[in-house]
């Protein structure tokens, strides 16, 4: 699973790095071709092929960008990637801005004025936010912000590839003169489906499955088809009033043609009816004539008086004698009989290039024909003086003559962007087809179309941005309290979340098990009607006196272990809950949670140690009652029994044998004995049935007045104790006294064989303790005896080598427990014993 898992990212990083480097190769290849002007076919292709030089440098520079973070996703080297990305921003950013201010960016780019199309200026600002949010998605896996806008570059692109494809160019260009061209939409959905495919291996194939990521993809591609889908129908109206206005001119122009010319032949007429009438002559009085006519209409370049053999008589002309010359041949080749006032030649292009026909008038001095009134007419210099100055800046026109262009006043590349709103109309000059096209100009499209429906197109894309973000959003919300409702339901315990006016607004699974209610029945219901109402015994609860209440009214938590809860059966249950308020982004406050569990076990569990606690104190003061009484009974034999010992003693001296005397003297220290041992189980018996009373004590102090009362052995036996900055406690002076007294008389009894015996007394303040340790360099012990030692009785060492009861350390150990302290050992064999205790610091009760 985990080869193919492999195998799938190895493929989508193949696909990635193939698509960026085939729009980097193209984009190279087209900055290479007009630095050296290697496509002049193209020239002419601006809709589909040709592309400006920003175009193609931000292709190429978005696409080495893409590559940097395929191949260095955590490298620094994404920085350059970051870089471009500003780029390729301002890029489509400025084009943006002179599509919708009219800024020019011919000076700023030292550059020929360029141009781009506004949608595929949008696809680069995108393209440049891409880049630039890529290397903080890549960082904290963010992918969804850059998967938005790659969808919306696919989605222009493909809708320009769709309309290229189906021959409908509405959206090209947004109604705008500039369209974006059939290679930079291929070029902008490769690159955009490199870069999807690069977050596709990214996140491993989980956009495809996360929820978070395709429902609000989807919305926002529909949305964003819904805003195009209205911006086409804004759109489309203002085209067809922009091209009813354009095909408005048509009419105009034709009729105005028809006029000029007719009123042409009309004056043409008059001057062979002065003719005929001899009102002129031929000679100087003709020439001057003829001049004027020639003067006063701009397409008539020659005026000539023919034979019938239609040689000229005489001719006046604006061209020069050659092209004049070459004219008058041409007359036999586009003279043809005709029985009509006026004749025209098919119309033939000149030396100039110009089209132009001969018109011939028939004219007689004598009754007869006499010859011919003929005139080269230009057709170039007809068109160009049809329009008025006004109308030139509204409309571009266009006549052709079958395939050959006439006259046409466009004369920049620019100006033929705006051909696809071109009207053409058929109409017959002089006897011949011509073909009309009119489209507008800027001023004409600004005046029609406006930046309703490009502006409308933009707040719904941004909407539909929005849109996705908060159905993104959402979805992660709804996730995250999927998550958090199954690991509230996974608990044990009983969770509900109340608002302001108690009303519930969730309940896990196991709260709702516990009340005997399903979560659905508990929603909206006030929560303390359902299983708060009623005290432990029965009576009403009122709700002002909730504590769960109190938490959402006053913002403190609650805290309760006393009350129950009610059942949907009606019967109750000991619980222990905490009501926690809870505060909106403003701190207001507008709920509680709720926290509960039954704690009906713990209360039976509690009872049955309380009942063993007191039984089994019960016990204790019956036998430390019994050993007291025990004690105290045996104290009064034992001491007449040693009394009368030292009667014999003294009295019957002489009279014992040394057997005798040996005897008496075992039975006397066996009696002494069993007095120290009866004293020891008194003060044992005293410890625990004593009063604590807790003063301040000063532990060096305590530790002056015992080495005084030690003194005789300490100076016998030359033995060091050392001890200083002993604290201060809390604690009563008498046990407190007996605890150390018996710690140093241990430590002075176990260090009887050693030459330089040393005792250490030190103390060791901690956070809520003072911990003080008794060392000694004795014989020490064995470590698994070191809570045997603190038991009562228990010797380590037999009482030939070291006398004692076995009593003292349990005195120890219970006076220090009765302090709320604790005690334990550390030791080992000819190594000496430590003796560690602790003393609370707070003035606690006695334990």
């Amino acid at each position: 699973m985990l080869k193919s898992q492999i195998t799938h990212v190895n493929i989508a990083h193949f696909f990635s790095v193939t698509l960026a480097v085939l729009v980097g190769l193209v984009g190279l290849s087209g900055i290479i071709a007009w630095f050296i002007q290697f496509l002049p076919s193209l020239e002419k292709d601006y809709y589909f092929t040709k592309m400006s030089i920003e175009e193609l440098v931000a292709f190429s520079l978005s696409s080495l960008g893409l590559l940097f973070y395929c191949f260095f996703p955590k490298s620094r080297l994404t920085n350059f990637a970051t870089i471009i990305g500003a780029f390729v921003f301002l890029i489509g950013f400025a084009f943006l801005v002179k599509y919708f201010v009219g800024f020019s960016l011919g000076d700023v780019w030292a550059l020929k004025e360029t141009w781009m199309a506004p949608n595929a200026a949008l696809c680069f600002v995108i393209m440049g936010v891409v880049l630039l949010s890529l290397n903080v998605s890549l960082t904290k896996k963010l992918y969804f912000y850059p998967l938005l806008l790659l969808t919306l570059i696919i989605l222009f692109s493909s809708l320009v590839l769709l309309d290229y494809s189906i021959h409908f160019s509405s959206t090209y260009g947004w109604g705008s003169l500039s369209n974006m061209t059939l290679l930079s939409a291929l070029l902008f959905l490769l690159w955009s489906l490199s870069a999807w495919i690069f977050l596709f291996q990214e996140t491993q194939k989980t956009i495809i499955s996360n929820q978070t990521y395709i429902l609000p993809l989807v919305a926002f591609v529909l949305v964003s088809l819904a805003s195009i889908g209205l911006f086409e129908l804004l759109a489309i109206k203002e085209r067809n009033d922009l091209r009813k206005a354009i095909a408005s001119f048509l009419p105009q122009v034709e009729t105005t043609a028809k006029e000029v010319v007719e009123l042409q032949h009309k004056a043409l007429q008059r001057m062979i009816k002065r003719i005929q009438s001899q009102h002129i002559t031929l000679g100087e009085e003709w020439e001057s004539d003829a001049k004027d006519y020639l003067k006063d209409n701009h397409e008539f370049m020659i005026l000539a008086l023919l034979n019938e053999n239609l040689s000229p008589r005489v001719y006046e002309s604006k061209l020069s004698p050659d092209n004049t010359m070459l004219l008058l041949q041409q007359i036999k080749q586009s003279f043809f009989p005709t029985t009509t006032s006026h004749f025209v030649g098919a119309p033939f292009q000149s030396i100039n290039h110009d089209l132009g026909s001969w018109i011939f008038f028939p004219f007689s001095l004598t009754g007869e024909r006499s010859g011919y009134l003929a005139i080269y007419y230009n057709y170039h210099s007809l068109f160009a003086d049809l329009l008025s100055p006004v109308v030139k800046k509204l409309i571009y026109v266009k006549w052709r003559y079958q395939d050959r262009v006439v006259y046409q006043n466009a004369e920049t590349q620019l100006e033929f962007q705006s051909m696809h709103w071109e009207q053409q109309h058929q109409l017959i000059l002089n006897g011949y087809p011509f073909t009309l096209t009119v489209w507008p100009t800027q001023l004409f499209i600004d005046k029609y179309l406006s930046l309703i429906p490009a502006g409308f197109l933009v707040f719904s894309l941004i909407f539909a941005l929005l849109f996705a973000t908060l159905a993104h959003y959402w979805q992660l919300l709804q996730t995250s309290k999927k998550h958090l409702q199954r690991i509230i339901d996974s608990v044990n315990i009983g969770i509900y979340g109340l608002n302001s006016k108690g009303e519930t607004t969730f309940y896990n699974q196991a709260g709702a098990e516990m009340v005997g209610y399903t979560s659905d029945e508990t929603l909206g219901r006030i929560q303390h009607l359902l299983t708060h109402h009623s005290y432990p015994d029965g009576t009403h609860y009122p709700a002002e006196q909730c504590p769960i209440y109190a938490s959402f009214k006053d913002g403190h938590s609650r805290v309760n272990d006393s009350e129950v809860f009610w059942r949907k059966d009606g019967t109750s249950f000991p619980v222990e809950y905490r009501s926690e308020p809870i505060f909106n982004e403003q701190g207001k406050l507008i709920g509680a949670v709720v926290s509960f569990f039954d704690i009906t076990e713990r209360k039976r569990m509690k009872e049955q140690i309380e009942e063993r606690n007191a039984a089994l104190e019960a016990s204790n003061q019956e036998l430390e009652a019994f050993s007291y009484s025990v004690s105290h009974d045996l104290k009064a034999p034992l001491r007449h029994i040693i009394g009368f010992i030292d009667l014999m003693k003294q009295d019957q001296n002489n009279q014992f044998s040394r057997e005798g005397e040996r005897y008496l003297s075992v039975i006397s220290k066996a009696a002494e004995k069993m007095s120290h041992l009866i004293d020891d189980l008194l003060k044992f018996s005293r410890v625990g049935r004593a009063s604590v009373n807790k003063q301040k004590i000063s532990l060096n102090r305590l530790m002056n007045e015992l080495e005084e009362e030690f003194q005789s052995e300490i100076k016998a036996r030359n033995i060091s104790i050392h001890y200083r900055d002993l604290p201060t406690v809390f604690a009563d002076e008498n046990l407190m006294r007996s605890v150390l007294m018996n710690l140093i008389g241990n430590a002075i009894k176990f260090t009887a064989r050693q030459k330089k015996p040393l005792i250490v007394i030190s103390s060791n303040e901690k956070e809520d303790v003072y911990e003080i340790a008794v060392q000694d360099n004795g014989v020490g012990f064995e470590p698994q005896y070191h809570h045997k030692i603190f038991e009562t009785f228990q010797r380590l060492h037999p009482a030939s080598e070291f006398e004692g009861t076995g009593i003292g350390l349990a005195i120890v150990a219970k006076i220090i427990k009765r302090h709320g302290g604790r005690v334990w050992a550390e030791s080992e064999i000819n190594k000496g014993t430590t003796i560690y205790f602790t003393i609370p610091k707070r003035m606690n009760h006695d334990q």
